[in-house]
Parts: structure tokens; sequence; C-alpha cells
């Protein structure tokens, strides 16, 4: 797992974050607005799978194995995990222990 962190306008520190997980990185991105944030992060990575999480979210503290269980249930019913948009609806919902759909986006690279 990579964790990247695109700062895109924080008006506070961000030094407690770079102290409690010194493996992150951390970027900035002087265009506002959550695409260019989303698009930063894409460009810093090369990871197959993205999970996006915006500052405004506080995720569970089993949302990244839900997503990953998610993409299993995707790409077990789909072609693709490209799919996900459309199948959280249809399918995801209806799965014993995940309770509420996937906020944040899932992309497949």
């Amino acid at each position: 797992v990579e964790l990247v962190v695109v700062d895109n306008g924080s008006t506070q520190s961000l030094d407690g974050l770079r102290r409690r997980w010194p493996d992150l990185r951390l970027v900035v991105e002087g265009e506002k607005g959550a695409a260019a944030a989303r698009n930063r992060g894409v460009a810093e990575t090369t990871a197959p799978l993205l999970f996006f999480l915006d500052s405004d979210c506080l995720p569970a503290r089993d949302w990244l194995s839900q997503a990953f269980r998610a993409v299993k249930i995707v790409k077990a019913e789909g072609p693709s995990v490209d799919q996900l948009g459309a199948l959280v609806v249809s399918s995801i919902q209806g799965v014993p222990g995940i309770t509420r759909t996937l906020t944040c986006p899932i992309v497949s690279l």
C-alpha cells in the first residue's frame, strides 16, 4: 500500500501528519479543486488501484478492507473494476457487512 496525500491549499500545518506517518508521500498541488488534486495524486503513483479520500471524509476503520472487498466482488461480476460505480448501487449495497455505499471513488489504471 502506498499513501499519497495531496495538499490542495490546506491552511493547517501538516507536520504532525509527516511525523505520524514517515513513509507517507506528501505533495502540493497549487491548482485548486478536487479534480486537480486527484489528477496530481494519480500522477504521483504507479499503483494499479487508487482509492481516493477527500479531506472532509472520515473513513471507518475498515474502509480500505471493505473497498478491496468491493473490488473483488466487482471483478467477479464484471470485466473491469472501472464498472464499480455502476455496480455499487446494484450489487455492493446488498452484500452483508457492507453497510453503506463507498463514497470515495476507486479507479483502476
